[in-house]
């Protein structure tokens, strides 16, 4: 193998770690939802849909900030801020560019492989008063907030889970 080849393959490992979910707040996402969000990756990236998390966990202010600029709950009122929560994204169609059959396949996948995991997750393409396609949470979030971990396999490392 040629020397620049063998970089080039390296460049292109490193950036399919990274895009492996690897999200700023990860660490501080429930291990359950991480175990999902990687096994619906992995499921969309067999039929070339790339994904991407672009919010996990989120502080107070941040969310607090979110919510001043007319998107989501006031701060303590969403599951992001207990890391309960993530919103997922086609990495090339983000949120604007994507199609209301692309949101209805991703919601469709995702659900699936919740079921598959035998856990119970919301969509929020499915909430009633504004549906929020690429946002996903655990269900009954705010009983699971007061807990460290809610994890059914137990707290994982994020390294075992790659």
């Amino acid at each position: 193998m040629l020397a620049s080849a063998l970089v080039e393959s390296k460049r292109l490992n490193l950036r399919s770690v990274s895009d492996r979910g690897l999200f700023n707040g990860a660490s501080r996402t429930d291990c359950d939802l991480r175990k999902w969000w990687f096994a619906f990756q992995r499921h969309a990236g067999q039929i070339d849909i790339p994904l991407r998390v672009v919010w996990g966990f989120r502080t107070y202010e941040q969310q607090s900030q979110l919510h001043r600029d007319g998107f989501g709950s006031p701060a303590g009122q969403s599951a992001h801020n207990f890391g309960l929560a993530l919103d997922v994204i086609h990495m090339r169609r983000a949120w604007e560019n994507m199609p209301s059959d692309g949101w209805a396949l991703l919601g469709s996948m995702g659900k699936e492989v919740a079921r598959m995991q035998g856990l119970d997750i919301v969509w929020g393409g499915d909430f009633k008063s504004r549906p929020d396609p690429a946002h996903w949470e655990l269900n009954g979030w705010r009983k699971l907030s007061s807990s460290p971990c809610s994890c059914t396999g137990g707290c994982v490392p994020m390294w075992e889970l790659l």
